[in-house]
């Protein structure tokens, strides 16, 4: 049962990760936005840990777009959410063993 809300939420979760990160690269290359500011993704991150910290920074904020904002409060939401079924489903799936 909580592999069916898994999905969803994944799938939310990945949408606003990318959303915020396409759009923040793309306020960058057009000038927007001063070309110094760190991207929200980082390419061969050690398991997330800069990632997550700009997720849960005030980075958002000087890129100044309101998308962006959304995007990062929607990702802080789902990534725990995200996590805790996908655990979830593992133990379910020890336990039916």
């Amino acid at each position: 049962m909580l592999f069916w809300l898994l999905w969803p939420v994944a799938i939310l979760n990945v949408g606003a990760v990318l959303g915020a990160q396409f759009w923040a690269s793309h306020r960058k290359s057009s000038g927007e936005s001063p070309s110094t500011l760190p991207d929200f993704l980082t390419l061969f991150d050690a398991f997330g840990a800069v990632t997550m910290s700009r997720f849960y920074s005030d980075l958002h904020r000087q890129y100044g777009s309101q998308f962006i904002s959304r995007c990062i409060r929607i990702a802080r939401l789902t990534l725990p959410l995200t996590f805790a079924l996908i655990l979830a489903n593992c133990v379910g799936l020890i336990m039916r063993f």
